[in-house]
């Protein structure tokens, strides 16, 4: 009886559906050649060694010849600031397991990067084969993320957990290149679609944009941090105007004991459209948080005007549930309720910008100074906020901001 390996299987029946909606075009996969990082390549399969020097090796002679599928079976793999090429598709095992590796470096770490200032790449992949690969972190002082997206059109990321420590940086990035020598591309024509991460920072999450055009976020959520951040606060950027945000959509996007699910906040970015349609919270301190754009003391250009995002933009079908377990800082207490605020126990030692840990405040925090729709808002065991809050509650006392802006900065 012929034996057909089980990634293969996963790899030709059990392939995630990718949607024909416009964003990622599947159209341009090559998969008529498939290469195994254990088998063809020898990796070890312990996660005891950093294997990055030959997993580049094994995309980079994929991509010199035409392209194709590379495998990771089941197994732990160590590695870090791996380069994806033109045409190459990854396709991890769902009982495989992803740790970064530091090093000595003194930056942020990324396990894969699309696309640098100086090379474009396209038609792109990295998925989990029969589910979820997972990934795992660790504390580290600076910054762990799984995806860093840069100068790359067609790309599609799918179908992973991520075991976070509450660190620095969103699981997938959206950033623009080469934004000191005028700017050299941006994330274009792409699916981010079931990916989850648990113990997240409260200021990070599963995704955070800054600049992107033509993608589709679906099926993201997260345990703590902010689940999707639809928001432009890359001092650089703002700086140069080079980046922002335009024709981005959300579905189905959910949070536990965290933030809140969605962050719209354009800083001082002029944008696109963004539409989502699909928001769950249960126990944050938002469903929603739709931020007024603003002017930053950090930024050095004379002249910027306070961010928008563009007229047709929305956030619809919002289910939120009331928790005593959200993730909140001081700079949103002037929005709870005045009932809420005896159950507010800030520590002591905590500084204005310090998350803690208290009641959530309402389904919606709408405080933008340009138009972002918000339509069909369900709120469970808010007994005293309305559904969408959009200016702080009489009756509370200023309390001593840390920062030097006159509005709240990025929550990094």
């Amino acid at each position: 009886m012929l034996r057909v390996p089980c990634l293969l299987l996963a790899l030709f029946f059990c392939f995630p559906s990718v949607p024909a909606n416009g964003f990622y075009d599947d159209s341009f996969e090559n998969r008529s050649v498939v290469k195994d990082l254990k088998a063809d390549h020898g990796v070890p399969t312990d996660g005891s060694t950093d294997i990055s020097a030959v997993l580049q090796g094994a995309i980079d002679e994929l991509s010199e010849n035409g392209g194709g599928m590379l495998t990771i079976p089941a197994g732990s793999y160590t590695f870090s600031n791996i380069q994806l090429r033109s045409n190459v598709h990854i396709g991890i095992d769902h009982q495989a397991t992803l740790i970064p590796h530091v090093g000595q470096t003194v930056k942020n770490t990324t396990l894969f990067e699309l696309g640098k200032a100086d090379e474009e790449i396209e038609n792109v992949s990295i998925r989990g084969l029969g589910g979820r690969f997972t990934v795992k972190f660790f504390e580290y002082t600076k910054g762990l993320q799984v995806v860093s997206t840069g100068n790359v059109k067609n790309f599609y990321i799918a179908n992973f957990h991520c075991i976070d420590a509450q660190t620095a940086l969103s699981c997938v990035n959206f950033n623009a290149t080469g934004i000191e020598t005028g700017g050299s591309g941006m994330p274009n024509q792409g699916t981010v679609e079931n990916i989850s991460v648990e113990n997240a920072h409260y200021g990070y999450g599963v995704v955070q944009t800054q600049a992107a055009k033509n993608v589709l976020f679906k099926n993201l959520s997260g345990t703590g941090g902010a689940t999707l951040r639809f928001e432009t606060g890359l001092t650089k950027m703002n700086d140069a105007q080079f980046g922002g945000l335009f024709n981005l959509v959300g579905e189905n996007i959910e949070c536990t004991n965290g933030n809140c699910a969605v962050m719209i906040s354009p800083h001082a970015m002029t944008n696109g459209v963004v539409r989502v349609d699909g928001v769950k919270s249960v126990g944050c301190g938002f469903a929603v948080r739709i931020e007024g754009g603003f002017v930053s003391k950090k930024y050095a250009t004379a002249g910027l005007k306070p961010g928008t995002f563009a007229e047709r933009s929305y956030v619809k079908n919002i289910e939120a549930t009331f928790g005593e377990h959200a993730q909140l800082k001081q700079k949103h207490l002037p929005y709870m309720p005045l009932e809420l605020m005896n159950s507010v126990r800030i520590p002591e030692e905590a500084e204005f910008a310090t998350p803690f840990i208290g009641p959530s405040i309402a389904a919606v925090l709408n405080d933008a100074n340009y138009r972002v729709d918000v339509e069909i808002v369900t709120a469970h065991g808010f007994q005293f906020a309305d559904d969408v809050v959009t200016e702080p509650v009489p009756g509370h006392k200023k309390r001593q901001k840390s920062n030097k802006s006159n509005r709240p900065q990025s929550d990094r």
